[in-house]
């Protein structure tokens, strides 16, 4: 009975830290800059009108996130209501190392409120790719 609980407890204790210590699949690079390398994973969009991506920020240099603690990169799930061109942001995870390495340092679960994407910014680049538009 011990060795079944072990290995259930093991199970549970591995899958949470494979999901969390990237992602599953491709990513596609969206946006690139002196400071920060933006990508998106194609087979995680899910959804209708609005859809739902798996977006990650690869920081060059080090950033501190709200709590201040320092992070190099960060794991979205972001929300695109493609009708309306607006964003909003699902849940994060900020990590210590570069591409989603490292120590997991904060996450957040709050959904923001919805936010149109301005022209000409990165975000609208990828709604053009998320929406098929």
């Amino acid at each position: 009975m011990f060795n079944i609980i072990k290995k259930k407890f093991l199970l549970f204790a591995i899958i949470p830290v494979s999901s969390l210590c990237g992602t599953v699949g491709s990513l596609d690079l969206f946006h690139q800059s002196d400071a920060v390398s933006m990508f998106f994973q194609p087979e995680s969009i899910k959804g209708r009108g609005v859809k739902s991506v798996i977006v990650v920020l690869d920081f060059e240099n080090t950033q501190t996130n709200q709590d201040g603690k320092e992070i190099r990169s960060i794991r979205m799930i972001q929300n695109y209501d493609c009708a309306g061109r607006r964003i909003r942001l699902e849940n994060a995870i900020n990590y210590a190392d570069n591409m989603l390495r490292g120590n997991e340092v904060s996450r957040g679960n709050q959904i923001t409120s919805w936010q149109r994407i301005p022209k000409d910014t990165p975000y609208e680049k990828l709604l053009k790719k998320v929406c098929g538009k």
